[in-house]
This record gives C-alpha cells, structure tokens and sequence, in this order.
C-alpha cells in the first residue's frame, strides 16, 4: 500500500531525500490500509486490476471495470498532522528566501494533498495543449551557457543532417542511443564546440505558457537531476533559445524520462566572466593588487518570471563560480559587478541580481 501510495502523491518533483522521507512516513501511516471490494465511503481511490495507473480518484474513473478501493482517511489525517508537527518545529528558523534553506519537510505537502479522499486537482495557472513536435536540448549550467552562443537553427539542421529520418529518431528515442553511422555524421557536421555540449531532441507531450513537458531516452550515460537548468529550442524557422529549470522528473517504462520544464525566460545570451580578489583576500578598487581568476561563461537574463516578473538583468552561473564576497568584471571591458542578490538555487547553479560598481574617477 504505501508503494501505491508513493506513486499517488508523487509528481517527481522531490529531491530524493524528500522521495525517502516520504516513503517512510507512507509506510507508518499505512499500517491499516486495506484494498477493499466495497467503497468504505463516499471519495478515496480505485485500483484497476486491468490496468497500470495504480490508484486513480473515484470521481475520475468511468463506471463498470475490476476495481478494489482504498479509503485514505485515516492515512490522510496521520500525514497531515505529521506535516503540521514539522511546520510548528520550523516556525521562526531565519531562512533567506531563495536560498533553499526552508524545511524541505514542508515541501512535501503537495504529495499529502494528492492522497486526500475528497482531492481535486486544482486548476492549472495556464492551459495545458497537447504537442507532439520536439525540441532541441542541452543541460547543466555550464554547457547550457555554451550553446546560446550557437545559432539555435543552424544547430538544429546540422544536428539533424539531410539524412535524419524517422528510424533514426526512433532509435534515439528508444534506446537513448544513436547508430554509429549517424554519430560520425553528427561529428563531422556539428562544429567542434557544439559536438561536445551533448544536444539532444526531447519528444513533446504537452505545453503550456509557462513550459513544456517532454520525453527524453534514458541513456545509460544521462546525468539529468531535478532543478537542473537546460535550454530548448524548438523545431520552428523563427524559434530562438528558452532557459528552463527542470521541475518534474519522472522515469517511464521502455528506457524514458518524463521531465516537467519551467521557461524561466525566452531572452537569454552567454557571457563570460571572472572573478577578481587582492592578494590579501580583499577585493580594492587598484588594478595593481587584484589577480583574477579563469574566465566562465554565465547565462545572463535580460528578464524573467519565477513566481514573479524579474524585469532586471540577472545571472545563472555554476555553483563553483560563485562567491557573494568577490567581485565580478566581463573581460575586455572595466565593468565590475557585485552578485549578492540571491533569487533561487539549483543542483549545480545559482541564480543573482548583479549590481554594477561604479568607478571613481582618477
């Protein structure tokens, strides 16, 4: 029971120690749950021994078929009372918003809400459309930040060379593999920095406003987490490149990965950067004691939305690139940046509101 129950109130979108913590508490607090033939009441869930939905919501499912029920009541009441005991727990830690540092307990909720007896599914904030097209994708920040320096058409045609055809996208799709014959193609006609960033199609499902959902082959090399950054273009002469955060990850059957994306932007370019220190540690406004660290390519923003417009110019870059205490200059120019506005944290990046620093005149 509490696997049926995990694979109810899980969306994919938890980190796995959420995924664990979740399982665990199902467990406890299904101690009494029962499959039944007959309805204990008016709501709860039905499981159809024909099919492999696992447990569905009763007002969803049509009439007639070979059902058994589940009653979550009591199940619904021991999860909740358990988030509320950790919400109280919580109550007054000083977390800075954005910084990932809340209780990742109460994240959880959501998955509570989706074993409610009474549950319905609340109404999305944009309409889902169904798409079967597809989408060319790169993820992690730092080959992310790569391929906006790349013509998103021109990568798409030569990534899809004049041979591509139905076969070899299947294949793809299925195995997460690609024939030898067509990777020494893609080698021969991608550029050398793009052959390396690791582009692939992604099989749309469905879109929305606000982001797409998609099939990508799960390959035994993919290294794809929850909140990673990826950028996609899709198959259209006019289609530019749009920055999302991976925010649903689930594994299908047959070798695939169901991934949610949030468009956290449509108007995205790279830029590099490096961070400048004095020798003491100690960043001074005199050229004669600052070193400067390797240059690093950073996604810059020139707006946003996540949960609200971000109209300023901001930054994702990797994690190891960032320090709030240093200070940030593009290379070839003397614009120096401070980057201690946090907006949101990922696997491997952070996302910042740069102030620009103005210099004194001499």
């Amino acid at each position: 029971m509490a696997l049926l129950l995990l694979r109810l109130g899980n969306a994919g979108s938890y980190l796995p120690a959420q995924t664990h913590t979740l399982a665990n508490k199902l467990y406890e607090a299904s101690f009494d749950a029962r499959l039944t033939s007959r309805p204990a009441a008016d709501g709860g869930f039905v499981l159809d021994l024909s099919g492999s939905d696992g447990l569905t919501p009763r007002h969803s499912v049509p009439q007639g078929g070979h059902f058994l029920f589940c009653d979550t009541n009591n199940i619904f009441s021991r999860m909740t009372a358990w988030l509320d005991l950790a919400k109280s727990q919580s109550a007054g830690a000083n977390t800075t918003v954005g910084s990932g540092a809340a209780n990742p307990l109460l994240a959880l909720r959501s998955a509570v809400l989706r074993i409610d007896p009474e549950f319905k599914p609340l109404e999305r904030a944009s309409a889902r459309n169904t798409d079967r097209g597809r989408v060319m994708a790169v993820y992690g920040v730092t080959r992310s930040a790569s391929a906006l320096g790349f013509d998103a058409n021109q990568l798409a045609a030569t990534l899809g060379g004049a041979d591509y055809g139905y076969a070899d996208a299947q294949e793809i799709q299925t195995l997460g593999l690609l024939r030898e014959s067509t990777m020494k193609r893609l080698r021969q006609d991608l550029p050398p920095e793009a052959s390396r960033l690791g582009l692939q199609f992604w099989h749309l499902r469905d879109r929305s406003d606000t982001g797409f959902r998609c099939v990508m082959p799960n390959a035994p090399n993919a290294t794809i987490r929850l909140r990673d950054i990826t950028v996609v273009s899709e198959e259209s002469p006019s289609a530019g490149w749009q920055v999302a955060m991976i925010v649903r990850l689930l594994k299908l059957p047959a070798g695939h990965i169901e991934l949610g994306l949030q468009v956290l932007t449509r108007d995205a370019e790279a830029i590099e950067l490096r961070t400048l220190r004095s020798r003491t540690g100690m960043y001074r406004d005199n050229d004669a004691t600052l070193s400067s660290s390797q240059i690093f390519k950073a996604l810059r923003l020139k707006g946003a939305f996540f949960g609200r417009p971000i109209m300023d110019t901001s930054w994702i870059m990797a994690s190891a690139d960032y320090n709030a205490g240093l200070v940030y200059e593009t290379p070839g120019s003397s614009r120096r940046y401070e980057a201690t506005t946090v907006i949101s944290e990922g696997s491997d990046w952070i996302w910042v509101q740069p102030t620009e620093l103005l210099r004194q005149a001499s």
